[in-house]
């Protein structure tokens, strides 16, 4: 299950539905503007609740916080903890053109081994 930003964070419905329904779903978890000072924290207890990774829709966040990146300082621990937890990010692009956006860089990405 993967939440969209128009419904507002879904996280407690999505954890009960895995609960629920676990021979059935699987979600991700949802952070909103990625800048919480708890952001890492939120993730590693959603993940111990049942999420598989974090979902980053990019024009979502874009839109809740022009100043995100992909690569960016404030952003690093979440992105930092889920390697840790070696869990996936699922990344929703659409709507924009990857050249034009700046936080996204193919020569510098690192993934759970």
């Amino acid at each position: 299950l993967v939440q969209h930003h128009m419904y507002g964070n879904q996280n407690e419905l999505v954890t009960e539905s895995i609960r629920r329904w676990p021979d059935r779903f699987r979600g991700f978890a949802y952070l909103g503007r990625m800048d919480q000072t708890d952001a890492a924290d939120q993730l590693e207890r959603l993940i111990a609740g049942g999420m598989t990774g974090l979902k980053i829709e990019l024009v979502s966040t874009l839109r809740l916080r022009p100043e995100f990146r992909v690569d960016g300082e404030i952003e690093q621990p979440i992105l930092e903890r889920l390697n840790k937890l070696g869990r996936p990010t699922h990344c929703h692009w659409s709507g924009r053109n990857l050249f034009f956006y700046q936080g996204v860089r193919t020569d510098n990405c690192s993934f759970p081994k």
